[in-house]
């Protein structure tokens, strides 16, 4: 039970995954949080932006497509281009 957060705080190893990859394989790396509630189309802020404007658009209360708890939740995304 329960979930793993980075706010500075040890986290429990049960919530720490490892990948490995070939860097030649990787052009970005896209990190977000869950105030997005969909993937975007490619790795842009504004990308992400208009998926989130659909989003809010097409169900505002979350309660339909996208069901969360809470309606409106701060968001943030990072995204590395290699």
């Amino acid at each position: 039970m329960g979930y793993g957060v980075i706010n500075g705080t040890d986290t429990p190893n049960k919530f720490i995954k490892i990948f490995k990859f070939k860097l030649k394989n990787i052009k970005t790396l896209e990190i977000f949080t869950d105030g997005y509630c969909d993937i975007a189309k490619s790795p842009s802020i504004k990308s992400w932006e208009a998926m989130h404007k659909q989003v809010e658009k097409s169900d505002p209360h979350k309660y339909i497509k996208y069901i969360s708890f809470k309606s409106k939740d701060d968001r943030t995304i990072l995204i590395v281009k290699f």
